[in-house]
């Protein structure tokens, strides 16, 4: 069944409800909750922000991955705490 449209929500979701396979029941279900996903316009403008986003998050995973000098990596895990400056008294 192609419709490839949201008018079909309806008839997918009875469909749902009269089928007999389980599989069938699910590949409609299915059907209908992605067709009631919001649309999505793909633009020049929305494809930059992506790639700069991209990029963004690459760059952090570098640095994150990357030791100090001391061989360390000073940054701290989400939940915990920066780590301690040493005390020199």
């Amino acid at each position: 069944m192609q419709f490839g449209s949201t008018n079909a929500i309806s008839a997918l979701k009875a469909a749902a409800d009269s089928a007999e396979n389980i599989e069938d029941k699910i590949a409609c279900l299915e059907a209908a909750n992605f067709l009631s996903l919001p649309s999505m316009e793909i633009t020049p403008t929305t494809l930059e922000q992506a790639a700069k986003l991209r990029a963004e998050m690459e760059a952090r995973r570098q640095a994150q991955s990357q030791p100090d000098a001391s061989g360390q990596n000073p940054q701290a895990t989400p939940g915990q705490n920066p780590p301690a400056a040493p005390n020199n008294n």
